[in-house]
């Protein structure tokens, strides 16, 4: 009886440590505007900005405050305190063994900005620094933490681990993933892709997904995954949302399983159909409370939309054409015979702009296929030159054309209320897929191929 007394008490001290929340507290001593989940927050000086972490042991958490990177690393019960000074971030100093890693953390993080900095302005590295590059940064990273362990040889055995993992792919990241598009569509040397899967291994353990770095190489690589499958898990491509359960199967560890999952269900839904929720409810079953609020509130947003919005297609066989960069008018009918992957963008969208790379990059994958690629710019007629400069700048292929009716006009006759906006369309003009996800999920150029492989 004793015995089970104390085993009841070790089970409610353990579930009640779990359920200790962790705490952040921004001082401001002047307006900022704070960037953290895609969330952004204006924050007025001298007003405590409070974030409450709840639900798990650790939390690895990125902020942008007045446009500088912030990451920070907590575990569960312990309160960190953050002070905005002019335009420095500063962690304040209480004593605490959370405070001084987070301290070190910043140091690493500035180490990151000024390589990055230097890398993309080389013309502003002094002369006496032009050996400012990965291997000297990276040197200058392990001496950091060298001396941080020799101040603080009882660090917390969780941030070290985390740390080091962060050394080793920081490195990696840098050497192997500027390119995401060229990674996804397996444009690059087998050691390259060695050097990436070195994530499945450390997968093993749970505290790796708090490196910062790590996640971004997880990032890159699963991107990898979902077009070469080469363990053939993946199964019909219209399935998408089965299948990002299946591509999490590459990895060991249900913590880097389920945030893969949560994150790239967020990015598909963007784009998702009412007819999309049975298929999300399948994926949040394999995720944990927090991560299923989340998708709640953001499918809660969606049925407002869907609501709101007139989101079926007036015509499903739209009427399309446009100026190409001569002045010639084009007209989807040209193309009939012929199946069409359909890009709707404009040079002032940013996301627009960042599929760019992934445009290509599969256009490049599936050159000499009967697909045309099909480029439709809603940029009005004073951003004409801006966007004949994207598409040089870019070297962007495929058909390129600029809408030179009212942008609305287009949007009701695709059913959508923004951009970038992706559909495939049938050798008879008719929308055959509409709006799907982006490019830089995979998941448009597994459709297409399985389209010209089948049909």
């Amino acid at each position: 009886m004793k015995n089970l007394f104390f085993c009841l008490c070790f089970l409610f001290l353990s579930i009640a440590g779990y359920c200790q929340s962790a705490r952040i507290e921004f001082l401001l001593e002047k307006d900022a505007l704070v960037l953290h989940n895609m969330q952004r927050c204006e924050v007025k000086a001298g007003v405590p900005y409070v974030l409450n972490l709840e639900g798990q042991k650790m939390y690895d958490e990125s902020f942008i405050i007045s446009f500088k990177m912030l990451d920070l690393f907590l575990e569960q019960g312990e309160v960190l305190k953050v002070k905005l000074v002019g335009k420095e971030i500063e962690i304040i100093d209480d004593g605490s063994m959370c405070a001084a890693q987070n301290k070190l953390m910043c140091e690493l993080n500035a180490l990151k900005r000024e390589y990055w900095y230097k890398k993309f302005n080389k013309k502003l590295i002094p002369e006496g620094q032009q050996k400012w590059n990965l291997e000297s940064v990276c040197d200058s990273m392990r001496r950091c933490v060298e001396q941080f362990r020799k101040s603080y040889p009882t660090c917390s055995k969780n941030f070290d681990k985390v740390i080091q993992t962060e050394l080793k792919y920081f490195k990696i990241l840098e050497k192997n993933c500027s390119s995401m598009a060229k990674v996804m569509f397996g444009d690059v040397s087998e050691n390259v892709v060695q050097q990436l899967s070195e994530v499945v291994k450390d997968s093993k353990d749970d505290r790796n997904v708090y490196s910062v770095s790590y996640w971004q190489v997880v990032r890159c690589y699963s991107s990898y995954l979902r077009i070469a499958d080469p363990d053939k898990l993946l199964g019909d491509p219209n399935r998408y949302y089965e299948n990002e359960i299946k591509l999490t199967e590459y990895f060991e560890s249900g913590a880097v399983r389920e945030r893969l999952l949560f994150e790239h269900l967020k990015e598909i839904m963007f784009w998702a159909k009412p007819e999309d929720k049975g298929e999300i409810d399948k994926c949040i079953a394999y995720l944990r409370p927090a991560y299923v609020d989340v998708i709640h509130e953001l499918w809660a947003d969606l049925e407002k939309q869907f609501q709101e919005n007139n989101l079926k297609p007036s015509n499903v066989y739209p009427k399309l054409s446009g100026e190409d960069t001569t002045g010639k008018v084009v007209d989807l009918n040209s193309f009939k015979g012929s199946w069409v992957f359909l890009d709707i963008w404009a040079t002032w969208c940013i996301p627009c702009c960042g599929e760019i790379p992934f445009v290509s990059a599969m256009e490049k994958k599936l050159e000499g296929e009967e697909v045309v690629f099909l480029s439709i710019s809603v940029d009005e007629d004073k951003r004409r030159d801006a966007w004949i400069e994207k598409i040089q700048e870019n070297g962007m292929r495929g058909v390129q054309l600029r809408w030179l009716q009212k942008r609305d006009e287009l949007y009701q006759q695709l059913g959508i209320t923004g951009i970038p906006y992706f559909a495939i369309i049938d050798p008879e003009g008719k929308l055959f897929l509409n709006k799907l996800p982006n490019v830089s999920t995979g998941i448009i150029y597994r459709l297409l191929e399985d389209i010209l492989e089948n049909r």
